[in-house]
């Protein structure tokens, strides 16, 4: 399986993340059976060799379930119960904002977003992007990270791109990504 990512991920070394947010735009690319891409935000937790993820959500927390809802009219979705993880029962080590794509067996990658690079101006975006932190304020420590804390990952730079924003009036903290993904992108 060939998957190429384009993400910023925030982690500050000792500090727990109990949920993530942001306003993400969604497309719907041309994508073959055996494709798939995505926009969403990760939460990782546990070390690299056997790690914990969840795509999004928070947690709530009396239960520690892991919760995912709909900004806009705070729609409840679902969640999933704390004991499903070995990790993140306790709290997440990072975030990550950003997309995914995964190429067929040939090794052609479909597109990304709207299948435009960051720079175009319909370009996948995540805006108003938070965390929640470990004494579950929201927070928007993206607007000010320390140089430790902000990695941004593009696996396939021919394929996928991914701009970096600091804070906007209009936006708050985001980012722009995507591209058009096919047989150069490994």
């Amino acid at each position: 399986m060939i998957l190429q990512i384009a993400d910023v991920n925030y982690a500050e070394k000792g500090q727990l993340i109990h949920g993530a947010s942001a306003e993400i735009n969604v497309y719907n690319p041309k994508v073959e059976p055996s494709q798939f891409t995505n926009a969403q935000i990760w939460i990782n937790g546990g070390p690299n060799e056997n790690p914990n993820y969840i795509m999004a959500g928070w947690t709530d927390r009396n239960t520690g379930d892991w919760w995912l809802a709909i900004k806009d009219d705070k729609t409840l979705v679902g969640y999933w119960p704390k004991s499903l993880f070995s990790y993140l029962a306790d709290g997440a080590n990072s975030v990550s904002w950003g997309g995914l794509a995964k190429a067929d067996s040939n090794g052609v990658s479909p597109p990304m977003g709207s299948g435009l690079f960051s720079k175009d101006y319909y370009s996948c975006f995540n805006h108003w992007m938070k965390i929640v932190n470990g004494d579950y304020n929201v927070t928007n420590p993206l607007a000010h990270p320390t140089r430790t804390s902000i990695r941004i990952r593009m696996d396939s730079a021919n394929c996928f791109d991914i701009r970096y924003h600091d804070y906007a009036l209009t936006s708050g903290t985001n980012i722009q990504f995507g591209g058009p993904g096919g047989a150069i992108c490994t």
